[in-house]
């Protein structure tokens, strides 16, 4: 057999990238060594220049934090082509960026001979970025002349603009990216426009035009989903103003990345809403922060949600609200859901603290939950239609809302065919006529009245203390001599009723000819400084079903209980009907 030869560290050859036996030092010349430090002196020099022009955009756009790769890696040549080939190295799957940093991408004027001035189309240059690398855009203002699709990622330092021609709409392939500071990088000046339905990843309302004069969140917000930017994010700034109403389009989310003052939004529509999901939408949000609604130019409401009249679309199946805070004047009220399905809000805190420079004076409550537009409520884009239609499964939880006015007005307003709404673990506060009102929506018949409402897992209702009513009803159901009605009524598990000094005034009211139909209240609801649970004197009280441990009556007056079953520690008055067992200090029947 024959023997493997051996190699010794002297005798071992030495191989380069090309696979090519390199030269041992022994066997260098001297006009080797001359020639390979020159090149690569070159080659420093060339790296150098444009590394540190790269090095000094990334910091000037995002400081410290910035991951550069080493300089053996940030380096380019002059042609073209082998910057691509660099480019696509530092891109995989989920990112441009790779695991290079940002500083691996080539810059659009050095690299690939784009201008920059405003004056030269570099329309072209876009087109032909190779799908999947990355490009990045210094300082400077790119017109585009023509209809463009980018393929690559694009990184736009301060000061870049696109500025597409009028006619001429910039678009971007899927999957592809956009990313930028807190400047704007889109110019629809020359009347062109942008479409980055196909985009991944959130865009920046800052990226996007302000309008001439005063900086309008609402212009930014509204020009991001109409060039199909459906994923927004508000950054934090002392002086965000919206003066135009946001026009919700199905599927976008706007998301405020902060939560508190100083750093909130002024509302300033002008008798409009701030925001507006009217027509067939669905599966659109507004997730945090803190919005004040002005006293000068105060909107008419922050979000209406309506069925349109023009198609009769209906909007909802989201969670439309959540983790913010809307406070200050509002014309109509904060929230204002007219036929409506599936809305869910979801640790938001409503309050109103007054009605601006508004002259609208109705309903006075702050949330509106209707099955038709039955005032003709101020509206920005689409007319809310004034036929009556389904409006059912709207979910409060976790939420704090306040609202009334010197004895008047409410915090939720159920008007009409209202279904399935449901409050859990939220405080209702009021200095207003009640915390909750339920009113027939139309001319005669039960049909137009709210159906069921369940309130309790962990909530409170709860009088403002140190007003001059001692309590206020949390529900009051309101016939407006109409026959107005409420199917269902529940009083869930952990409910608390606390008025604010120690009063009779019911938890539960009917009003005007009003009728509750059955009432359900379990053991585990809580009840403080009241001895009134019912006053129920307008019409018979039929299948009612109350477990209370605590010292408060039930007061049909000369009207009879119905089929009901009642546990309670207080006093029962009323005639016992058909089917009714008592267990109550005045009346033992069970």
């Amino acid at each position: 057999m024959a023997r493997k030869r051996k190699f010794d560290s002297n005798t071992a050859p030495e191989l380069d990238g090309s696979c090519t036996r390199a030269l041992r030092p022994q066997e260098r010349t001297a006009e080797h060594a001359r020639r390979e430090d020159s090149a690569g002196q070159r080659t420093q020099a060339v790296g150098t220049e444009i590394d540190g022009r790269r090095r000094q955009l990334l910091l000037g756009a995002l400081g410290g934090s910035v991951h550069f790769s080493s300089p053996a890696a940030l380096a380019l040549v002059s042609s073209a082509a082998p910057a691509v080939a660099l480019a696509q190295a530092g891109t995989d799957a989920r990112s441009p960026l790779g695991n290079r940093g940002a500083g691996s991408l080539p810059l659009l004027r050095e690299t690939y001979g784009a201008a920059g001035n405003g004056t030269d189309d570099d329309g072209p240059i876009f087109a032909a970025l190779p799908a999947g690398t990355g490009a990045m855009l210094g300082p400077g203002t790119y017109r585009v002349g023509s209809d463009i699709e980018i393929k690559a990622h694009l990184w736009l330092m301060p000061g870049a603009l696109l500025r597409p021609d009028r006619g001429a709409t910039v678009a971007w392939t899927p999957g592809t990216s956009i990313t930028a500071g807190e400047y704007c990088i889109f110019d629809d000046s020359r009347g062109g426009a942008f479409r980055g339905t196909e985009t991944v990843g959130w865009a920046r309302s800052s990226w996007f035009p302000a309008g001439d004069a005063q900086r309008d969140l609402g212009l930014q917000l509204n020009n991001a989903f109409r060039w199909g930017f459906l994923q927004i994010d508000v950054p934090p700034a002392p002086d965000h103003v919206i003066r135009t109403t946001v026009k919700l389009y199905h599927g976008s989310t706007v998301r405020c990345m902060w939560h508190g003052y100083p750093r909130h939004v002024v509302c300033a529509t002008d008798d409009k809403p701030v925001f507006e999901a009217v027509g067939g939408i669905r599966h659109w949000r507004v997730i945090g922060g803190v919005f004040n609604g002005a006293d000068v130019d105060t909107p008419s409401c922050f979000l209406l949600c309506a069925r349109n009249d023009a198609t009769g679309g209906q909007c909802g199946d989201t969670t439309a609200l959540s983790e913010l805070h809307v406070t200050g004047n509002w014309g109509v009220g904060i929230v204002v859901s007219i036929a409506a399905e599936v809305l869910v809000f979801s640790n938001c805190n409503f309050w109103i603290q007054g009605r601006g420079d508004t002259t609208w004076q109705r309903p006075a409550a702050t949330i509106t939950i209707g099955n038709a537009d039955y005032w003709g409520l101020p509206y920005a884009y689409g007319k809310p239609n004034r036929q009556p239609a389904s409006c059912s499964a709207v979910v409060f939880q976790n939420c704090d809302l306040r609202g009334g006015s010197n004895g008047e007005g409410s915090v939720l307003l159920l008007k009409g065919q209202v279904e399935d709404v449901c409050v859990v673990g939220t405080y209702l506060n009021t200095v207003g006529r009640c915390h909750i009102l339920c009113e027939p929506g139309g001319a005669g018949g039960n049909w137009t009245s709210p159906r069921r409402l369940y309130v309790g897992g962990g909530g409170r209702t709860e009088t403002n203390t140190g007003t001059a009513w001692n309590g206020v009803p949390t529900v009051i159901v309101d016939g407006l001599d109409r026959g107005g009605s409420l199917s269902l009524l529940t009083f869930g598990e952990l409910g608390h009723f606390v008025g604010s000094q120690r009063n009779s005034t019911p938890i539960v009211k009917t009003e005007r000819g009003g009728v509750l139909y059955a009432f359900t209240m379990h053991q585990g609801a809580h009840i403080e400084w009241t001895d009134r649970l019912i006053e129920h004197r307008t019409a018979d009280l039929n299948w009612a079903d109350i477990r209370c441990p605590f010292k408060v009556d039930i007061d049909c007056g000369t009207r009879a209980l119905n089929d009901c079953d009642i546990k309670i520690s207080g006093r029962v008055v009323g005639a016992i009907g058909v089917g009714t067992k008592v267990r109550a200090n005045n009346v033992q029947n069970w």
